[in-house]
């Protein structure tokens, strides 16, 4: 079996606003498949947060939309397990760089 972590639908880290999430369901979050090194496997991995966080806030709007998206996000890197965690913060910090360094040339 691939890695995964498992998302709860709820989140103790969230405000109140997005408690109310519509999902019952945790949510499966699969990364084995990606290399998180590179900045296509990062991108894949954003693409599937934020498809799971759309999920889970979906009857939120506006702002607390906003916010419970970025719980979910935040609740979900935290759950990657620390070695799949560094790459992929490694690899967005380098391409973080990459554009202000582009952008100042």
């Amino acid at each position: 079996m691939k890695p995964a972590v498992i998302i709860p639908a709820l989140l103790a880290t969230l405000t109140l606003a997005c408690a109310g999430t519509a999902s019952a369901e945790p949510q499966r979050l699969a990364y084995g498949d990606l290399d998180l090194s590179s900045a296509a496997g990062a991108r894949t991995l954003d693409v599937r947060i934020a498809r799971i966080a759309r999920t889970l806030c979906n009857h939120h709007i506006g702002l607390d939309q906003a916010h419970c998206e970025r719980g979910i996000r935040q609740e979900a890197l935290s759950t990657l397990p620390a070695p799949a965690r560094t790459e992929y913060v490694a690899t967005r910090q380098y391409r973080a760089s990459a554009r202000v360094q582009a952008s100042t040339s």
